[in-house]
């Protein structure tokens, strides 16, 4: 023959070498060239693994490696020790055909969001005293104030600021506490700091029970609860209570009260809105008692007019228990109640205004729709005559 040709026989591949070739031609064979690799330079029978490591230029441990389901693999594998693992993409295989083309990388999943850090919760505020005001409000009533003067209702953190503050209570009697439990039934937390949970308690036995919508504290001295501490109970945010702000800032000092310029007596018996609108149209006001020797003083004039008793410019008609003049609003720095006064009657009887009585200068609440003499202050216009 004169090209290389390939023949086929019954299952044997053929392969004419280069030397057998260039003999074909004529020529003198070459030298013998080394031989570089242990592959068969023949035939092959079948897809052995060493004819098949050979076409694929690999060692047969490197095949069998890549190639572990070629049949004759296993036992190179257990014989050697071998690991089989799969070879990159670019390794040439014939138990398998090329994987496809590596799919484009989606994008990654957007990150959750990022909330910025709970912002680290100040300390309370320091403490700067507690200030009890023995008028009558309401929880919501009494903080308001509390805020109004700059400070809170008051909190109590300690035993020591549970005695400081019911030092303070001069009779022991129910004081509103600036803590309840409004926002979430049973987690009680204090009006500054609804997030924070209680830290000192002191609460009596069986308390806080929730009693008939009971929702805000309040601190009293009960002796068969503690004989020594005052101890905190719930009550209905709507009754009235002496109450304590702690921080609070004294209000400005009001106005300085005109001179005084004398009572008045009137004998026309006028409910107690009459009555004050009738001095007030003489550019006075009803009578407004600040010492013990003006009470005296009034006291007599209304004796020698020969009353029982007569109006006097007090009243708790705007929070119950929370008497003031009508002259400024003022609370009431000296009284001269009667015993058992004021009492506020019956639930249907509303006493919220202030009398005098003839007999000892003593005062008592009653129905501001009575018909009483009264007495105003500081009249400028002429009084007016006396009825025939």
């Amino acid at each position: 023959a004169s090209s290389p040709r390939n023949v086929l026989g019954r299952g044997m591949l053929v392969i004419l070498p280069v030397a057998m070739m260039l003999q074909v031609r004529g020529g003198a064979p070459p030298p013998p060239l080394p031989k570089l690799d242990p592959c068969p330079s023949i035939c092959c029978r079948a897809f052995s693994p060493e004819c098949l490591a050979c076409a694929a230029c690999l060692s047969v441990p490197a095949f069998c490696v890549a190639n572990p389901s070629v049949a004759g693999c296993a036992a190179h594998i257990k014989n050697r020790g071998l690991n089989p693992q799969p070879l990159l993409s670019s390794t040439f295989t014939l138990d398998s055909p090329p994987p496809p083309p590596p799919e484009p990388l989606s994008p990654p999943p957007p990150a959750p969001p990022s909330y910025p850090p709970y912002p680290p919760q100040p300390p309370f505020a320091p403490f700067l005293g507690y200030k009890v005001f023995l008028q009558r409000r309401t929880w919501h009533d009494a903080l308001q104030y509390c805020w109004s003067l700059g400070g809170v209702l008051a909190e109590v953190h300690s035993r020591e600021q549970n005695l400081e503050l019911q030092a303070m209570m001069p009779n022991g009697f129910r004081t509103w506490l600036g803590m309840s439990d409004v926002l979430s039934e049973g987690k009680w937390r204090w009006t500054s700091r609804p997030d924070v949970p209680l830290g000192y308690q002191n609460w009596q036995p069986n308390q806080p029970n929730d009693w008939r919508y009971q929702h805000c504290a309040y601190i009293e001295r009960l002796d068969s609860a503690d004989p020594v501490l005052a101890t905190w109970a719930d009550g209905d945010c709507r009754m009235r209570y002496q109450f304590a702000c702690q921080n609070a800032i004294e209000p400005p000092s009001p106005p300085p009260s005109p001179p005084f310029l004398g009572f008045e007596v009137f004998d026309t018996p006028a409910t107690w809105h009459s009555a004050l609108t009738r001095c007030e149209s003489m550019g006075g006001s009803l009578a407004r008692i600040d010492s013990k020797e003006h009470n005296a003083e009034l006291q007599a004039l209304i004796a020698a007019e020969g009353h029982l008793k007569a109006w006097i410019g007090l009243s708790d008609e705007f929070f119950e228990g929370d008497f003031r003049w009508t002259d400024g609003n003022e609370q009431t720095s000296f009284t001269n109640w009667a015993p058992g006064q004021p009492s506020g009657g019956a639930s249907w009887y509303f006493e919220h205004c202030v009398s005098m009585t003839s007999a000892n200068g003593l005062w008592q609440d009653n129905q501001c729709r009575e018909m009483l003499p009264y007495a105003c202050e500081n009249i400028l216009h002429p009084r007016p005559p006396r009825a025939p």
